[in-house]
């Protein structure tokens, strides 16, 4: 729900229920570094939160960062993992493209 939340542009239903879900998990730091970074760009506090999602998962930006997503994904994973990471890149690379200038700053990143 919370990526289709991004993807729709609607940050109010986004904090709301993430605020009902406050695992800490590098796509869910993930998806926050993107909502912060939708509501006012590539400020100090989306590059914190990036930090943030990047150093709890370090395969992450890579994948994004690739001309497809990953194709092999697995069934399951452990936190901190390439298969985590793998995962959430096969969700998530679309709408990494899909948000103005945010492959961008990740790239920068």
């Amino acid at each position: 729900l919370l990526p289709a939340l991004l993807r729709q542009g609607d940050l109010k239903s986004y904090h709301k229920y993430r605020k009902e879900y406050p695992e800490d998990t590098a796509p869910l730091y993930f998806n926050d570094a993107l909502a912060d970074f939708l509501e006012a760009g590539a400020t100090p506090s989306a590059g914190r939160r990036l930090q943030i999602a990047a150093n709890n998962n370090r395969y992450i930006i890579p994948l994004l960062l690739h001309d497809a997503p990953p194709s092999n994904v697995p069934d399951s994973y452990a936190l901190h993992s390439p298969e985590e990471a793998q995962i959430y890149a096969s969700d998530a690379w679309p709408l990494w493209r899909e948000i103005p200038g945010a492959l961008e700053w990740l790239k920068g990143f």
